[in-house]
């Protein structure tokens, strides 16, 4: 059929891929990801795991999310691309607009292979996001709420809520608005779900301070510790410690739930020194290592994996109605730690079903203080949230002094 080249003039790394899975939802259409654009990326914009185990930039999410998970797939050469528009179905390939010549080049070889190629220019106007085929009038494919998720169609009004949940999201506000938009989209799902309205406070290490960790600790309902660069450990691991002696609700993704374990094994175990591998090689004691192969290279978990859901966990029973995450790691909670971790009252809710690879835990003698070692932001979408961030927002709303208020 026809091969569709998307520019994103001006539109944040998180984003570029939005107008092409708006424009291929709308149209019955494909979304292929360029092997080429990839390599050209960032490394730190590279942080959305597909299904099918690779490792693309974080507005691939957008893909998955309004045209069915799974949608968005590992990279293809240009020739895998032009071959695959030549199919029975159309094919849109987002670029951003410094990649221009790149789009003109494949453009012309699908052409000479006689595969239709059109292209098209999309920006953000306010937050509707416009595309124009072919020097067409400009139209909007899609629209950006509030918390940055972006609609085909319009959604429920957020006027009216049975109340607000006071949420502190520990990272870099530009990070999670405009890098990789995964973790504050499937909490605003988690909040449409629940019914609340959603009010989010970042906190940034570079501005922090104990009086700002224990201000903000103090405001809110609950505190979220996302995925990302091992570098956010340190703070992280600051607000875990003090969300445990709050017993403030609270849950990790990928980092975050390695950062919540140690800050547990520091502090109910007497393991002082205890951190991790990869923020300090040179620790005496580790509470995630690196995973190799025998041969001594290292195993990266990346893709659509199945967990073993321990059904004595309430997280793990919960888990079982979604018994699939996405993961992108290569360190592990170290199986030596395991037994000590138990005894001390840290619950293992699930593992990997192929390798036993721990993949979530819950501490149930706190109010709620669970973490995943993989990515369920990644397979959140609107109306079918994910349930660990679902059970978070539910415990989280329980605050006694806030009820009424």
């Amino acid at each position: 059929m026809t091969l569709l080249l998307v520019c994103s003039t001006g539109i944040e790394s998180g984003y570029m891929a939005a107008p092409a899975a708006a424009y291929a939802a709308g149209g019955g259409a494909d979304v292929a990801i360029s092997q080429y654009v990839e390599s050209a990326a960032e490394p730190v914009t590279r942080d959305f795991p597909t299904a099918d185990g690779a490792l693309v930039g974080s507005s691939y999410l957008w893909v998955d999310r309004l045209c069915g998970d799974g949608a968005a797939a590992r990279p293809m050469c240009d020739d895998e691309i032009i071959a695959a528009a030549g199919q029975a179905r159309d094919l849109v390939v987002a670029y951003p607009e410094h990649m221009s010549d790149w789009a003109r080049a494949v453009g012309h070889q699908a052409r000479a292979l006689a595969v239709p190629v059109r292209h098209a220019e999309s920006r953000f106007a306010g937050n509707e996001l416009m595309l124009s085929v072919d020097e067409e009038a400009e139209r909007c494919v899609a629209r950006r709420d509030r918390y940055g998720r972006i609609m085909t169609q319009s959604g429920p009004g957020q006027a009216e809520h049975r109340r607000d949940l006071r949420i502190c999201l520990v990272g870099q506000p530009r990070h999670h608005q405009a890098v990789n938009p995964a973790t504050v989209a499937a909490l605003a799902d988690a909040a449409d779900a629940l019914d609340v309205a959603l009010d989010l406070r970042f906190l940034d290490a570079a501005d922090s301070s104990p009086d700002s960790v224990s201000e903000l600790l103090t405001w809110c309902d609950g505190v979220v510790l996302p995925g990302g660069d091992v570098a956010n450990a340190p703070l992280q691991m600051i607000v875990a410690r003090k969300a445990l002696d709050l017993d403030k609700p609270t849950v990790g993704l990928c980092l975050g739930m390695q950062s919540m374990v140690t800050v547990f094994a520091q502090v109910r175990m007497g393991l002082r020194d205890m951190t991790l591998a990869e923020l300090d090689p040179q620790a005496p004691v580790f509470s995630f290592e690196s995973m190799t192969h025998p041969d001594g290279t290292s195993v990266r978990k990346l893709g659509k994996n199945k967990l073993h859901c321990v059904e004595t966990s309430d997280l793990g029973r919960a888990l079982g109605t979604q018994p699939f995450v996405r993961l992108n790691h290569r360190y592990r909670l170290a199986p030596t730690l395991v037994p000590s971790l138990q005894a001390a009252g840290l619950v293992v809710a699930a593992d990997s079903a192929d390798d036993g690879v721990i993949q979530a835990v819950e501490l149930p003698s706190s109010r709620f203080f669970c973490g995943m070692q993989g990515h369920p932001e990644c397979t959140s979408s609107r109306g079918q949230p994910h349930v660990l961030l679902t059970r978070f927002f539910e415990k989280a709303g329980q605050q006694p002094e806030r009820i009424g208020s």
